[in-house]
């Protein structure tokens, strides 16, 4: 059996060792290749993505994209919220129209009024005869109703000094028959007329007192009595007799004049 020799070239010796580093190195290499997920980067994108970072510093998380804003929502329209678009102010609906002062009214009262019977502070009424027209437009109509007050009453006196009853009307506020009123004023006065019967009543009773004493006494001393106490009872006549009262019956008319201006608001 031959040796080896141990006389080998030393170069062949390194060669030999090269090989089996070589092939020790090439089998490591693929073990390690095939223990490596196949997801994983390459390592070049790895030293390309810590390239930026700054040395000693760990690496940054990625920045979140900026948030936007919502976009702004239109105002609503006055339709959908309900309120109407601004309009020209409304025309009003009414004007004040104004009966000037001194305008004669013929009414006609409604209430029986006696200086007898009535008293201050009692109320009448009365209505409107004649339209009232100013310009184009009858402010009063015809119908018109008038409230009033008794503002003084005077009763009929007797005796001597005997005169008649006298009544004083205030016409205190005027109503159309639509409804439209206002305050006005006017009045009216007037006092009945005595009996004028005193004079008479005294000459007649005297004259019979004389007649009756002739009739008595039938002598001129008789007939003196008969004057004297006839003219006592003449007395007694005229200090009975009583003037009249003054009564308006329901239904009178009559002309009352304004004191004031009557303005009233009616419609256009």
């Amino acid at each position: 059996m031959n040796r080896p020799n141990r006389n080998l070239p030393k170069k062949w010796y390194l060669l030999l060792l090269g090989l089996l580093a070589l092939a020790a190195v090439s089998a490591a290499c693929s073990q390690q290749a095939s223990n490596q997920p196949a997801t994983s980067e390459p390592e070049g994108t790895q030293v390309a993505s810590n390239d930026n970072a700054q040395p000693g510093t760990p690496p940054s998380e990625p920045a979140a994209p900026p948030q936007q804003s919502p976009p702004a929502k239109p105002a609503p329209s006055r339709a959908a919220t309900g309120n109407p678009a601004p309009s020209a102010p409304p025309i009003p609906k009414t004007i004040a129209v104004t009966v000037p002062e001194a305008t004669q009214l013929k009414v006609k009262i409604q209430d029986n009024l006696n200086s007898g019977a009535n008293h201050e502070g009692d109320t009448f009424r009365a209505t409107l005869l004649q339209p009232v027209i100013v310009g184009d437009r009858v402010v009063l109509p015809e119908g018109s109703s008038i409230e009033g007050t008794v503002t003084g009453v005077v009763p009929a006196k007797k005796g001597m000094k005997e005169s008649g009853g006298s009544l004083t009307l205030s016409f205190d506020r005027i109503a159309t028959p639509s409804g439209a009123s206002a305050p006005m004023a006017a009045s009216f006065s007037q006092q009945a007329k005595s009996t004028g019967k005193k004079a008479g009543t005294i000459g007649g009773a005297a004259a019979g007192g004389a007649l009756l004493g002739k009739v008595l006494g039938g002598s001129t001393k008789d007939a003196a009595v008969g004057a004297v106490v006839g003219g006592a009872i003449g007395t007694g006549v005229a200090a009975g007799t009583k003037g009249s009262e003054l009564k308006i019956a329901a239904g009178t008319e009559m002309t009352i004049t304004l004191e004031k201006p009557i303005t009233l608001e009616l419609r256009r």
